[in-house]
């Protein structure tokens, strides 16, 4: 309805629209998948100076936020401040407070041209632009933190989801593990039909 109303403002009306992406239907997903201009925030290496988007995974798989390796405990990790970010370019390590001064010198760039936000502005006049952002890049939400939330999340699909949308602010994509037939039969059994193994609970259906 607010959209609709809008028709009488033609030339100048404006909607903004701001929330936690859910999936890749939800209405913020599609609200950016129409925009005529996408912006990601980019911070600025506080060793090397390197320009970056942050990520918790980068599109090769290269995990950029990380830990000590022999850990694996959230409650370890969160509570010891013990995860940090690793640079993409000069791999230095960045703590919450490296990272806070990486994103105080960073600036929205355009996806496609690279541009600076008002240079992009000025340059292409985009009638729609969204802005992307995670909490990689929160001084509020420390590096461990959201390390300590993949971890809790990472065997539980629904708490994966969340992860997703909560923390690194991108629309979940749905999955499904699929199995090879002959790994599926692999596991039966010499048992009877209808028989049941032992070392279970029972339960009882009343209809």
């Amino acid at each position: 309805l607010l959209d609709k109303r809008q028709r009488t403002f033609r030339w100048d009306k404006k909607n903004y629209r701001a929330s936690t992406p859910t999936t890749e239907s939800g209405p913020i997903a599609r609200a950016v998948s129409v925009a005529s201009a996408k912006f990601d925030y980019y911070v600025r290496c506080p060793h090397c100076g390197h320009m970056q988007h942050l990520y918790f995974t980068d599109p090769d798989g290269r995990p950029c936020v990380r830990w000590p390796e022999d850990e694996r405990d959230p409650s370890r990790i969160e509570d010891g401040g013990l995860a940090w970010y690793e640079c993409s370019l000069c791999k230095g390590h960045w703590d919450d407070s490296k990272r806070d001064k990486a994103v105080a010198h960073g600036q929205w760039r355009e996806e496609t041209t690279g541009l600076e936000l008002f240079a992009h502005l000025r340059q292409y006049k985009p009638r729609r632009i969204a802005f992307r952002l995670s909490a990689l890049v929160s001084m509020f939400v420390s590096l461990s933190e959201t390390a300590a939330a993949f971890l809790r999340s990472k065997d539980d699909k629904l708490a994966l989801k969340d992860f997703c949308n909560g923390y690194l602010g991108e629309p979940w994509k749905d999955y499904q593990v699929e199995r090879a037939e002959k790994n599926i039969l692999a596991l039966r059994d010499d048992r009877p039909r209808g028989l049941v193994p032992g070392g279970g609970r029972t339960a009882c259906l009343i209809g």
